[in-house]
């Protein structure tokens, strides 16, 4: 019974986590983004941003 109930809550959990990569991955291809250092430097970059902007990431952070 107490397996049950946990295995019920770690299918939920589950759910849960897959619902929410697909809710970020569906922003990460519809909004273009960037993520800099507190020093303003580049650590990454998606795909969209890159295209809008024209670089690579090599080249915005070398």
């Amino acid at each position: 019974m107490f397996n049950n109930r946990l295995k019920g809550e770690l299918e939920l959990t589950r759910s849960e986590l897959t619902r929410q990569k697909a809710f970020i991955e569906a922003l990460n291809q519809s909004m273009a983004s960037i993520t800099f250092t507190p020093q303003g430097e580049v650590v990454d970059a998606n795909a969209l941003f890159l295209k809008t902007v024209g670089y690579t990431l090599p080249r915005l952070a070398p």
